[in-house]
């Protein structure tokens, strides 16, 4: 586990977000895409940041809203078409995604098993 562990997730807009999303880092990046007008995104929110915590050092944590001008072309390029969407990213490509969850649970094994397979390759 890292030293230092941001608080709260990178709300990122437009070139910004495009750049973390591909860059080719090796870090795994959940994504959230949402809208401030989706319930099921607000509700969503907190086990996000939860899974911030719990993957300390070991995951960025990104949000879009789908809602700004910006984010369109991101949204689009990861076809999103409900909110809210949750990715997880790697070097660039999207790796897995859930569309519609508020489970905390799903999301924490979605992660875990990305950082299990990125574990494995290291270890080649």
């Amino acid at each position: 586990m890292a030293d230092f562990c941001p608080r709260f997730p990178q709300y990122l807009t437009g070139r910004m977000a495009d750049r973390q999303l591909r860059k080719k880092d090796g870090r795994v990046k959940v994504v959230q895409y949402y809208s401030r007008h989706c319930g099921a995104c607000q509700e969503a929110h907190p086990k996000i940041e939860a899974l911030q915590r719990e993957f300390c050092g070991d995951i960025d944590v990104i949000k879009i809203s789908v809602d700004e001008k910006p984010n369109e072309p991101l949204a689009d390029a990861a076809k999103v078409k409900y909110l809210p969407t949750v990715a997880v990213y790697r070097n660039g490509e999207q790796l897995a995604r859930t569309t519609g969850d508020k489970d905390y649970e799903k999301f924490s094994k979605m992660v875990q098993r990305q950082l299990r397979k990125l574990a494995k390759e290291s270890k080649k």
